[in-house]
C-alpha cells in the first residue's frame, strides 16, 4: 500500500494536487550481481485543482500503471554486505481525470494522460545479517527522468516533459519466508515545450510515493 501525491505548478504556484492510496502488486528477484523489480499499481485518488477558467474543482483521478527496474551490483571490497549499483528503470501509467461538476454547477469534462518515462540511476545497497535466517537491508538511489513521453488524446498532442531528479529509498527486514519494508520515492519533471494549436504544455510536475511493502519469499 502506498500514499501517493501528484503536484503541478507554474513559477512555484500550485495548479493542482492529487493525494490518496495506491495498491501495488509486484515481483522482486535478486542474486549476487543483479536485481530485478516489476510492479503493477493502481487506485483512485482525490483531485484538488482548478478548471481552465480558474474555478475551484474537487473530483477524482484514476491511476493504473506498470514499473520495471533492473540493477547491476558491485560489492565493496571493504564490506561484502554493501554494494554499489547502477540501474535503469521505466514507468508507464495512465492518469484519468473523471468528468465532474464545480460547486457552481458547471459541468467539467475529464481527460486522459498516458505517461512513459525512463530513468537511469546509481546507488548503494547494504544487507546485514540478523542471526542465521534473517537480515536487515537498505537501498538508496539517485537518478534522472531522462526521457518522458506524455500523450493527451483529447488535446491531440504529445508532450515531452523535461528531465528532473529522482530519489528512491527502501529499508526493511527479511526472514526465510517473509519480507517487510518501508519505501519512499520522489520523481520530478520540468515544464515541457508548448505544442499544438491550443498551446498545450505540461507544467512542472512532482510525484511522491510513500509506502509499506510486505512480501512472501520463495
Amino acid at each position: 500500500m502506498d500514499y501517493y501525491e501528484w503536484r503541478e505548478s507554474i513559477d512555484s504556484v500550485r495548479l493542482l494536487r492529487e493525494t490518496g492510496p495506491l495498491v501495488t502488486i509486484g515481483f522482486f528477484h535478486r542474486d549476487e550481481v543483479s536485481r530485478f523489480r516489476a510492479e503493477i499499481f493502481g487506485g483512485r485518488v482525490d483531485y484538488d485543482g482548478h478548471t481552465m477558467d480558474g474555478e475551484l474543482l474537487e473530483t477524482n483521478t484514476d491511476y493504473i500503471g506498470f514499473r520495471a527496474q533492473c540493477d547491476l551490483i558491485w560489492p565493496l571490497r571493504t564490506d561484502a554486505g554493501t554494494g554499489f549499483l547502477v540501474g535503469l528503470g521505466t514507468r508507464l501509467w495512465n492518469r484519468n481525470l473523471a468528468d465532474s461538476q464545480t460547486a457552481s454547477g458547471v459541468e467539467v469534462i475529464g481527460y486522459n494522460e498516458t505517461w512513459w518515462t525512463v530513468y537511469p540511476y546509481v546507488g548503494l545497497e547494504s544487507r546485514q545479517p540478523m542471526g542465521t535466517a534473517s537480515e536487515l537491508f537498505a537501498t538508496l538511489i539517485f537518478g534522472y527522468t531522462a526521457f518522458t513521453h506524455e500523450s493527451v488524446p483529447e488535446f491531440d498532442v504529445i508532450l515531452y516533459p523535461k528531465m528532473g531528479p529522482m530519489i528512491q529509498a527502501e529499508c526493511g527486514i527479511q526472514g526465510q519466508w517473509i519480507s517487510v519494508s518501508a519505501f519512499f520515492e520522489v520523481m520530478q519533471w520540468y515544464t515541457s515545450d508548448t505544442q499544438g494549436p491550443m498551446f498545450t504544455f505540461q507544467p512542472e510536475s512532482v510525484m511522491v510515493t510513500v509506502g509499506l511493502n510486505a512480501g512472501v519469499r520463495f
